[in-house]
């Protein structure tokens, strides 16, 4: 997970993945609903044993556990020897050992790591994960392929929205059928929750994007507008009116409407201590305040639209992934891990446990209705706008880094000149872009031709 934020941030972001998901599941057995098949019966490796080395991230083990013994009760030849770590350690020994040909044979991945690791992977076996298959079973298939082939399948779904203190809601006599549908019922609201001290100073924000939210915001107004977040190339950066208009109704916000301050703490933390009324953060949050704020009573909605119609896209998304087999392994072993790999794609239980660990919305089609991510107001909004959240490809971090340093720190704490800025932040990604080889995922968005390049 890719931060630039201090250690604190980034504690949080990881702890919020892993222990904001409900109790833990109780769900059993193999179910499979979709069109991806598994034959429960076959016998794997010709019956000869085999034990594959899995290395998972400590926080996943126990999900990854129970169905790795699952699968060697229905093939008891086959065996695994899990070995856990946390998220930097996990990254660490696996950028170390797969370009030295060792390390695991097949391990927990994140599609953050996907450059990094790409030379020393194998692909999926297409015979046994036929493209039309999980198109057919799963969202965000293609956007994950790399020269066509599959190193990974996306299995639960994150994104960002509005989170917003019930509680406050209701003692400005908000209801639901006050949720916002525009940019302008968005304003309105952070202004009824707005509340003033004695000199007329913010003492609770309507609204805060302080700190961590402003850069996030910008990238989702501005697609909500029609414009992507690269030019045609996949790499250079577009920042064009749509961007600017963004940032003057943020600042709007805060200077003339005076629903918001930056001398309020960051948006998270302000909106755990109810000193902010609605914020704007990845949806990962809600797991967050589940473990860490459990008394503060929360909704969520995804971002308004700039006039209540669909846009070409409300948000961006990423996805956790299944595991990635190391490309030094024998055929043999390929052959078995690629079995075992069926298995878990093939199996909704699965999928809904990983989905629910993460505190992410299953991609798996059949779960979308699932009762236990309806339940959940986070996963269940986010499963109802899947389709139009845009998958951008692992860009660099330097691209919400500099959003933010520019556009936070500049405009709103320095009152620095926003096309000024606009012009700065747009070098400084651009010299940053030149040591990578990132290449945006916007053109397979399926709704792409309602996107700006230029």
């Amino acid at each position: 997970m890719k931060k630039l934020f201090a250690c604190m941030l980034a504690l949080l972001m990881v702890m919020s993945m892993f222990f904001g998901a409900s109790a833990e599941s109780t769900r059993e057995g193999y179910v499979n609903t979709g069109k991806l098949h598994y034959d429960l019966n076959k016998e794997v490796n010709n019956g000869e044993p085999m034990t594959l080395e899995f290395w998972v991230q400590v926080e996943l083990e126990e999900t990854y556990r129970k169905w790795c013994d699952a699968y060697t009760a229905l093939h008891p030849n086959i065996t695994f020897n899990i070995t856990s770590g946390s998220y930097d350690d996990h990254f660490m020994k696996l950028g170390m050992a797969l370009p030295n040909k060792t390390g695991p044979h097949l391990f927990h991945m994140h599609n953050g790591f996907t450059d990094q690791f790409m030379a020393n992977l194998k692909p999926y076996d297409p015979a046994v994960f036929p493209l039309e298959d999980l198109r057919e079973d799963y969202t965000f298939v293609d956007e994950s392929l790399y020269s066509g082939n599959m190193y990974y399948q996306g299995l639960a779904v994150m994104s960002c929205g509005v989170f917003y203190n019930k509680k406050m809601w209701a003692e400005a006599g908000l209801t639901e059928n006050d949720i916002p549908k525009t940019w302008d019922d968005l304003a309105a609201a952070a202004v009824k929750l707005t509340q003033y001290d004695e000199n007329g100073k913010v003492k609770v924000a309507g609204f805060n994007y302080n700190e961590m939210s402003m850069e996030y915001l910008i990238t989702a107004m501005k697609y909500e507008l029609g414009s992507a977040m690269f030019e045609k190339d996949g790499r250079t950066p577009l920042f064009n009116d749509d961007m600017k208009k963004v940032i003057e109704w943020l600042k709007d916000l805060y200077v003339e409407k005076k629903a918001g301050s930056v001398e309020l703490p960051m948006s998270i933390l302000s909106f755990s201590q109810s000193t902010s009324a609605m914020t704007y953060i990845g949806t990962w949050f809600g797991g967050w305040m589940q473990a860490n704020a459990p008394d503060v009573e929360y909704g969520f909605f995804i971002m308004p639209s700039p006039d209540g119609n669909v846009p070409a896209a409300y948000d961006r998304s990423n996805i956790e992934v299944s595991p990635a087999i190391n490309g030094n392994v024998t055929d043999a072993e390929y052959a078995v891990i690629n079995d075992f790999l069926c298995y878990l794609l093939s199996n909704d239980n699965f999928v809904l446990d990983f989905a629910l660990k993460q505190y992410g919305t299953p991609t798996k089609k059949c779960l979308i209705e699932n009762p236990d991510v309806q339940a959940d107001e986070v996963l269940g909004t986010t499963a109802r706008f899947m389709d139009r959240l845009i998958y951008p490809g692992n860009y660099p971090d330097s691209y919400h880094s500099n959003l933010k340093k520019y556009f936070y720190d500049e405009v709103m704490l320095n009152g620095k000149d926003i096309d000024e800025m606009m012009k700065a932040c747009k070098e400084e990604i651009i010299d940053s872009m030149e040591s990578t080889e990132f290449v945006s995922e916007e053109g397979r968005y399926p709704h792409a031709d309602e996107l700006k390049f230029e």
